[in-house]
């Protein structure tokens, strides 16, 4: 299979027509041009189906508290040594 963005012959990445590394190189760059709240918001959406103002809407409804410890949390991403806000879910069928 030959990769449809470098033109050589290489096993592609899934699906796609790009081979595994172009793939990545692509990922890469993609990732690093968004914002920090960009890419959570992403995967806020990807792993819970929430968005960014649904996540936020809860937070503020929590008293910004973790409401199973009362622990105060933060939705700032760069807070170091601070716990950090977590979506509270069901490892067995990812229910918010």
């Amino acid at each position: 299979m030959t990769c449809t963005k470098c033109k050589i012959n290489k096993q592609k990445a899934g699906t796609g027509s790009w081979c595994q590394a172009c793939s990545n190189d692509y990922e890469r760059i993609y990732w690093a041009k968004l914002t920090p709240v960009q890419k959570q918001s992403r995967w806020l959406k990807k792993r819970y189906g929430l968005t960014y103002d649904d996540f936020l809407v809860m937070y503020e409804k929590q008293d910004r508290k973790c409401s199973l410890c009362l622990t105060d949390i933060y939705t700032d991403l760069n807070n170091k040594g601070r716990s950090r806000a977590v979506v509270d879910h069901c490892h067995d069928t990812g229910k918010v």
